[in-house]
């Protein structure tokens, strides 16, 4: 086999964030970096020199050198890209491992190429979801938290940094309301992009949650399991931790400490979610629990109608409601345990 030892194969994807309108222009934060693997933040200015780089001629110093029909499909493949941002911010990740490397998943027979083999999507796609669950704990409730795949490919660049092959490219869009982002925003990401992913306890429940923010690629019932999972292990797990703390109260008055140890141990599998739930949220935020609590009740009841009994269509599963449960209890939960400010 020839040595690559000059060489790097490169996966690339490209997200609009739905929820985020008018970023400044020269905008260009890099929000997560890990080894082989780096996300950044952007702009129209930086993401439009992104896109001239990504889409830049093989093997020609320029587009002058391709004929009309080349360049006028590159122009083409151009403005679309550019132009299904629009005024959106752009999440661009990027993963990289040498070409021998990656050469080492070879297998003889197999139709399925070295490099879709390696784990340079999947080191991606873990960094995406971090960033994009960083991004989305930072924001109101009310934004959309969709995030639109419109440029995935992978490539080989040589010592130059200059990009010798790639394969296609498939573009997909999806509206949503939308607000700029703030410098305070940007700063409490970049925080929590880092523990969500490093901290391996908490990543285990994003790789779950994260999948409601991507709800075009496989459905709306599928985003919609991913955030329900997603809460019902956060209460699940935060109950656990919590239960030693618990007190039981008789007529508004705390039981005695032995009473309160007693029944709690006797009910101690007996709790369902709901009540599980009731007790994370009034520990988290006593001021709101009642509301959540209703929310909470009327989130389950209508999934639990609609795959006990198949009541309802799959496209009026309260995705967003789910989803701003979790993520207002969870961000409390990283703030309270990392002491975020």
């Amino acid at each position: 086999m020839k040595n690559h030892s000059n060489l790097s194969a490169h996966y690339c994807c490209i997200y609009i964030a739905k929820g985020i309108c008018n970023p400044p222009p020269d905008l260009d934060s890099l929000l997560l970096k890990d080894e082989n693997v780096a996300v950044r933040i952007i702009g129209s200015k930086a993401y439009t020199d992104l896109v001239e780089y990504i889409l830049s001629p093989l093997g020609n110093d320029s587009a002058d050198n391709l004929d009309d029909r080349a360049r006028e499909k590159l122009q083409i493949r151009r403005n679309t890209l550019i132009c299904t941002a629009q005024s959106h911010a752009v999440i661009h990740v990027a993963s990289s491992l040498p070409l021998d490397v990656v050469n080492d998943y070879h297998e003889d027979n197999s139709e399925t190429s070295a490099y879709a083999k390696a784990p340079l999507k999947s080191n991606a796609e873990s960094a995406f979801k971090s960033v994009s669950s960083a991004i989305t704990f930072t924001r109101e409730n009310t934004f959309s938290k969709n995030y639109d795949l419109i440029y995935e490919q992978y490539y080989i660049m040589n010592s130059e940094s200059k990009i010798i092959t790639r394969p296609t490219i498939p573009f997909i869009s999806e509206e949503g309301p939308i607000s700029e982002i703030s410098m305070e925003e940007l700063r409490f990401a970049k925080k929590f992009a880092s523990i969500l992913h490093h901290e391996k306890e908490i990543s285990k429940i994003i790789e779950v949650y994260s999948d409601s923010l991507t709800p075009y690629k496989s459905s709306h019932l599928h985003a919609f399991i991913a955030a329900w999972t997603a809460l019902e292990i956060f209460v699940t797990k935060q109950f656990k931790d919590l239960q030693p703390t618990i007190s039981i109260n008789i007529n508004g008055i705390p039981a005695h400490k032995d009473f309160s140890t007693q029944m709690l141990s006797i009910m101690s599998d007996k709790y369902r979610l709901t009540g599980k739930f009731a007790v994370i949220s009034n520990i988290f935020d006593s001021n709101n629990s009642d509301k959540d609590i209703d929310q909470f009740k009327k989130i389950k009841l209508i999934r639990d109608e609609f795959f006990h009994s198949m009541k309802g269509e799959a496209k009026d599963l309260p995705l967003d409601l789910t989803r701003q449960l979790f993520s207002k209890y969870f961000k409390i939960y990283l703030i309270n345990k990392y002491s975020i400010n």
